[in-house]
């Protein structure tokens, strides 16, 4: 095993896990206090790998549907990468694909609908964030087993 495979090892057993990348980036897991952080990668990344900002008038929403689940219901399997400025990005992850999506829509998209308004249907009609609040109201679950990075 590789010295940094057997500290991530051996930190796994504790709460203080760190990975160091190298040039001050590393991975540590995931704090409740990321979450904001975490929706700010999801933002900036949320349009296939590019800045979503242009088209999202819910700064939050990509996050909340797509990152923040996973550190709330699978925190094992939840890490931030930290670099120089702070949370620049996530590894995120579940051993049990099928029972984590039950969970995320019992759990987590249930209560986050109450929150949020149903844009309906009508795609015409649909502006800003309104995709989202969309997959929020009428979930379609069709994803494979899944890593998030």
């Amino acid at each position: 095993m590789r010295p940094a495979e057997m500290a991530f090892e051996q930190g796994r057993t504790g709460e203080n896990l760190e990975l160091d990348f190298g040039r001050r980036y590393f991975l540590r897991c995931a704090e409740p206090r990321d979450r904001s952080a975490f929706n700010h990668v999801c933002l900036k990344t949320g349009d296939a790998s590019r800045d979503a900002t242009w088209r999202e008038d819910d700064p939050d929403l990509l996050g909340l549907i797509f990152a923040v689940p996973y550190q709330v219901l699978e925190p094992d399997f939840a890490f931030a990468v930290v670099g120089p400025g702070g949370v620049c990005g996530y590894l995120l992850g579940t051993p049990d694909s099928a029972g984590f999506y039950r969970r995320y829509v019992n759990d987590w998209l249930v209560p986050l609908a109450c929150r949020v308004h149903d844009p309906g249907p009508d795609r015409s009609q649909w502006r800003g964030s309104d995709w989202d609040r969309r997959a929020i109201h009428a979930p379609e679950i069709v994803f494979p087993p899944a890593l998030h990075l």
